[in-house]
């Protein structure tokens, strides 16, 4: 019995085509890059956001999940003295995260978006535990 080769045999680059690289070219909606650090009173949140700016940018968190969105659009037009296009071009940047972090202080959280950049400060509750509590069974 003959081998048949897989298409990823045939192709091994075939899996980079619907890479986060071409999916940015096309315009496709993308996870923001993220660095998320738990230290012992509060997490802090990094966030690469590039092409969105703050106006852009929603943070919101609700039981307790903390959920970062954005969307920017962008239009080029280059016309010649007949109004005919030579040109025309749009792109759409988007993203959406959502994170699971217990214990955090709504009132008390802050944050700045700067150069494509954002970060948050979400402080602990101060009703946290970081002990486990063990649990009898009967």
């Amino acid at each position: 019995m003959a081998n048949v080769p897989s298409i990823r045999d045939m192709f091994p680059d075939f899996s980079d085509v619907f890479s986060p690289t071409f999916n940015d070219f096309l315009g496709v909606s993308t996870s923001p890059k993220v660095d998320l650090k738990e230290l012992e009173n509060e997490y802090e949140l990094t966030a690469d956001m590039p092409g969105c700016d703050k106006e852009d940018t929603v943070v919101e968190y609700a039981d307790n999940t903390l959920t970062i969105s954005a969307k920017h659009e962008t239009h080029t037009e280059e016309k010649d003295e007949d109004k005919n296009y030579l040109r025309k071009e749009r792109s759409l940047v988007s993203y959406n995260r959502s994170f699971y972090l217990p214990n955090v202080d709504e009132e008390k959280i802050t944050g700045e978006f700067k150069n494509g950049v954002l970060k948050l400060t979400l402080p602990k509750s101060e009703n946290h535990k970081k002990e486990a509590k063990r649990i009898e069974l009967n």
